[in-house]
């Protein structure tokens, strides 16, 4: 994403530079787009502002409602309504006499109106006569329907819901959906199969949204995977474990206000807190987010601690979390330990003990003491830790 960004502003600024401004406009939406896309809320922002003001004096309406469309999203993200419905309105009256980008006007009343949580304007946004006039009809159909699908599951109405995830499939060919639409629609599928009972077609279908999620490596749609997931999790009977990992997701998800803009993410959360429900237990637990290599390791609101190059603690870590995932609160032994950190090593047991030692500490000292504890039985992750695996 870094070297797409790179790439996207200095065709912008070489397009200044050579007088091409209609080329020079195409690309700051595009650069606008990817930094919304990085989490860089403020400076997408800005350049769509820019962008709109080079339309405008090329004398290109449509360029100019395109731009201004974008920032609906930009706005929502960074939590100001007002200017979100400003932006709208704008973009709407450029295009109220043409059908050029009518999927781009939908999509941006549904975001918004989602947003604010209004449930039946999610629905009017998408109004399917209009969808099929657009310039890309088979697109608008397919993201009309999964609004309604999506607006039939939030209110309880199953059937209805998987009606118009299946007219959504129908829409578009597998082989030309993009991960984004793939990712939607199958964690929308995955809880719609929860609900009914079918827990092998919840799992499959969270399969493929995990993988098309990870695939376009966006912190916005790993994140509505997640929440999916722990629906999912929830729903088919698993709420000891998940309601704690669903409060420790809403925690970052909180902390990551303005940096994973996203109307879908908070449609997830609703449908999380419904399969929790009212009562659902509440943890004060610690968050400790790590790669599913452990790679990386790092406690929700700290620092990333690299651990690529650190193969006996990133070993020990490894045992540690599996241990905590599958028996929580059993501890393993230094014998067990140690075997993991060296495997093979037949240095005396002291030596063995006080490298395991030494090894443990400097993953306390790296910032993992609120994490490790040590007892009589051996070592284990404190009680209340909740592990969140990413990709």
């Amino acid at each position: 994403m870094a070297d797409a960004i790179e790439g996207a502003f200095e065709v912008v600024v070489e397009s200044e530079r050579l007088g091409f401004r209609t080329c020079q406009g195409r690309w700051m939406f595009n650069l606008s787009c990817l930094l919304f896309l990085n989490g860089r809320v403020a400076q997408a922002r800005r350049v769509a502002v820019d962008c709109a003001t080079l339309h405008e004096a090329l004398g290109d309406p449509i360029g100019v409602a395109f731009a201004t469309l974008h920032l609906v999203p930009c706005e929502i993200a960074l939590d100001d309504l007002d200017a979100a419905h400003e932006a709208l309105a704008t973009a709407r009256a450029l295009l109220e006499r043409t059908d050029a980008w009518f999927t781009e006007l939908m999509l941006a009343q549904g975001q918004l109106a989602l947003a604010e949580g209004r449930l039946d304007d999610v629905v009017d946004a998408w109004p399917l006569q209009a969808a099929e006039r657009s310039a890309h009809p088979r697109r608008a159909l397919w993201w009309a329907h999964l609004h309604r699908g999506l607006v039939a599951l939030l209110e309880g109405r199953d059937e209805d819901a998987r009606r118009w995830l299946e007219r959504s499939r129908a829409q578009m060919d597998p082989e030309g959906r993009t991960d984004d639409e793939l990712a939607l629609g199958s964690g929308l599928a995955a809880l719609l199969e929860a609900r009914a009972g079918n827990t092998k077609a919840a799992l499959a279908a969270l399969a493929v949204a995990t993988t098309r999620a990870n695939r376009q490596g966006r912190a916005r749609l790993e994140l509505f995977v997640q929440l999916m997931e722990l629906a999912v999790r929830v729903t088919t009977g698993q709420p000891g474990v998940a309601v704690q990992k669903a409060d420790a997701l809403a925690r970052f998800r909180a902390r990551q206000t303005g940096q994973v803009p996203y109307e879908w993410v908070r449609a997830a959360a609703m449908l999380l807190e419904q399969a929790v429900g009212p009562d659902g237990e509440r943890s004060d637990a610690t968050v400790v987010r790590v790669a599913r290599d452990v790679a990386w390791v790092e406690l929700v609101g700290g620092p990333r601690l690299d651990l690529s190059r650190k193969p006996v603690p990133r070993r020990l870590l490894q045992a540690l979390l599996d241990s905590h995932d599958d028996h929580p609160g059993e501890c393993l032994s230094t014998t067990v330990l140690v075997e993991v950190g060296w495997p093979g090593d037949r240095s005396q047991r002291a030596a063995l003990e006080n490298r395991l030692w030494s090894a443990l500490s400097r993953l306390r000292s790296m910032g993992l003491e609120p994490v490790l504890e040590r007892t009589e039985a051996g070592y284990r992750l404190r009680s209340g830790v909740v592990v969140l695996r990413v990709v």
